[in-house]
């Protein structure tokens, strides 16, 4: 069999299709990974502001206002994460289409979580 540049180029074509398949399917799974990272972050944030709003979370020395903010805060990452965790469901599906860098989570006046 010659090696013609005809056959060279089929080549290369048919590796790098093999190869964009290839890492389109990794790609996928790491997404998968973030959208299972995110459900679990939010369900966590929502036990916590269950567990601050019932009084299960024994917040000593705060002020009400402060236990009500710290729930509001909790179902606000809960927000976030529901968000980032549609994007990377989407994104696992389509492993193809470039992703947006994830936001910053948001941060209260005083600068926590």
């Amino acid at each position: 069999m010659r090696l013609t540049v005809r056959r060279m180029m089929l080549a290369v074509a048919v590796f790098s299709v093999a190869l964009h398949i290839g890492l389109s399917y990794r790609r996928s799974a790491d997404y998968q990974r973030e959208a299972l990272f995110y459900t679990r972050a939010g369900e966590v944030a929502l036990e916590r502001a269950h567990d601050v709003e019932s009084g299960a979370a024994r917040l000593r020395g705060y002020t009400a206002e402060e236990v009500q903010r710290v729930a509001d805060q909790a179902r606000r990452f809960a927000d976030y994460a529901s968000r980032q965790k549609a994007k990377y469901e989407r994104a696992a599906f389509l492993p193809f289409f470039p992703v947006k860098p994830d936001p910053p989570p948001f941060l209260s006046a005083s600068g926590d979580l």
